[in-house]
């Protein structure tokens, strides 16, 4: 459920298909839970490719669980897949226990706004990168005798500020 939630911070998914995001959020937690084998993963693909017709090896679905990751390491509960969950016991009905109504109310994040910030720098540290490297002008061709200099524009890089 968590991973599912994760998927309202981030503006790419409202690009992607529902479809896509929830089964990128299973298949994210059925990797992240120490017990769930590997069969049983190949067995989740399967029935969503006999009764769906749901391919979970499609680009969208990979992009959408590679972007769940991220947001999960920023809000600093995921990052260490398998090795990251020891042992997990389901809740006896209790105190801690979710109500029987169905759970429709989730809790706010307290974290949202500084995984967005984050996610949002990471974001463009990427984008930056990305511009950098396609602005290098190599140098005009110079004469074979002259010894060759290499010289690139520098960007200068602002964090925090909206592009």
């Amino acid at each position: 459920r968590f991973l599912a939630e994760l998927s309202v911070i981030d503006y790419f998914f409202v690009t992607q298909r529902p479809s896509h995001v929830a089964v990128a959020a299973i298949a994210n937690a059925m990797q992240d839970i120490a017990h769930v084998s590997m069969e049983a993963q190949n067995e989740f693909q399967n029935l969503m490719w006999r009764n769906h017709g749901l391919d979970t090896t499609l680009p969208e679905i990979m992009e959408c669980r590679n972007r769940l990751r991220l947001l999960g390491a920023l809000q600093g509960n995921l990052g260490g897949g398998a090795a990251h969950v020891v042992h997990q016991v389901p809740m006896e009905e209790g105190e801690n226990a979710m109500p029987q109504g169905g759970g429709e109310d989730s809790p706010v994040s307290v974290a949202y706004e500084a995984a967005l910030s984050q996610a949002q720098v990471a974001l463009q540290q990427q984008q930056f990168m990305a511009d950098a490297a396609a602005q290098r002008v190599p140098p005009e061709p110079e004469a074979q005798d002259a010894p060759k200099q290499v010289t690139y524009h520098e960007v200068p890089l602002t964090l925090g500020a909206e592009p």
